[in-house]
């Protein structure tokens, strides 16, 4: 059942992030829900399946922004593997912990990603990408770990 639950979870925050892209401008979404099941799915599965679920979330988050695939499948990959590492070490029963590896996790992986438009091609992304996305993204990942359901489903008591 708790399985069920989580990948209901999951395939409810992409669903919902797709929805959202297709029908709104992603000049104005300032939510990532695809990080947030990226995160979910890094402190709840093992460390191979997730850094896979990653990179495949990723590159639909390429798909759904920029079109230019890769680039974010590589930076969630990256990102998983600092959450799934870091979570197998610390106690993360504590909101304001997984909080701030959430928003860490993800100015980084925003950061990388920024790098690699940059390097690779010449794309200058504005600094909405790095902070903005990642700040109110993780207030809205705050109020989600605030419902008892979800915390139970995550297992993260």
């Amino acid at each position: 059942m708790k399985k069920n639950n989580f990948l209901l979870l999951i395939i409810s925050l992409i669903v919902i992030q797709i929805i959202f892209n297709t029908n709104i401008s992603y000049k104005f979404i300032f939510i990532d829900l695809i990080y947030i099941s990226v995160f979910y799915i890094s402190i709840r599965l093992e460390f191979r399946k997730s850094i896979i679920l990653s990179t495949l979330l990723g590159i639909l988050t390429d798909y759904l922004t920029i079109g230019i695939l890769g680039v974010f499948g590589l930076s969630r990959a990256i990102s998983s593997y600092f959450i799934n590492t870091i979570t197998k070490y610390f106690d993360i029963s504590k909101d304001k912990f997984l909080i701030s590896i959430f928003l860490l996790t993800f100015i980084f992986s925003n950061f990388l990603a920024n790098i690699f438009f940059i390097l690779i091609f010449n794309i200058n992304l504005s600094i909405k990408i790095i902070f903005v996305i990642p700040i109110t993204t993780t207030i809205l990942n705050y109020i989600l770990f605030k419902i008892p359901k979800i915390k139970k489903i995550l297992n993260v008591y």
